[in-house]
């Protein structure tokens, strides 16, 4: 990250550590955004494509009523 904010490019292995940590959700990414003035919204679309697991990737939800959890 520091890297990153100092100007570098994220290179692919970079690139799959953060979407390893997307995934088992270690990593919650966080982007300003101003939908009336359309600022950022670019910026995050481009995020959520290039640094979210695929609804195929993802694990699936388990749903928890009381102690008793469902698939």
């Amino acid at each position: 990250m520091e890297r990153y904010l100092g100007g570098e490019e994220i290179n692919r292995t970079s690139r799959k550590g953060i979407c390893q940590g997307r995934k088992a959700a270690q990593l919650i990414p966080i982007v300003f955004t101003d939908a009336r003035r359309e600022i950022g919204i670019k910026e995050l679309l481009n995020l959520i494509v290039q640094y979210t697991p695929s609804p195929v990737e993802a694990e699936p939800h388990q749903a928890r009523d009381g102690r008793k959890v469902t698939s």
